[in-house]
C-alpha cells in the first residue's frame, strides 16, 4: 500500500486526525528503525502537502480532513 492512499485510509477512519498520529500509525503499520523514521515523518508530511494542494484534503487547526468528494 502506498503512503498517499494508506494517509487517504487514515482520514477515512479517522476525520480530523493531527499529521502526529497519521506520522505514529504509519511507523507502526510500516514498522521502520529508528533511523528511518525521521525520513517517514518527511515523507508522510510531503504527501499531506501534495493532496492539499490536489484539493482531497485540508487543515484546519492542525487537524486533517478529507473533502467530501471522491477521490481516486
Amino acid at each position: 500500500m502506498s503512503i498517499e492512499r494508506f494517509v487517504i485510509d487514515f482520514l477515512e477512519k479517522h476525520p480530523g486526525a493531527s499529521a502526529k498520529q497519521i506520522i505514529t500509525d504509519c511507523n507502526q503499520f510500516y514498522q521502520t528503525s529508528q533511523r528511518k523514521e525521521g525520513t517517514l515523518h518527511s515523507i508522510v508530511s510531503k504527501k499531506l502537502r501534495v493532496l492539499k494542494k490536489h484539493n482531497k484534503v485540508y487543515n484546519k487547526c492542525n487537524s486533517w480532513f478529507l473533502l467530501h468528494r471522491k477521490i481516486n
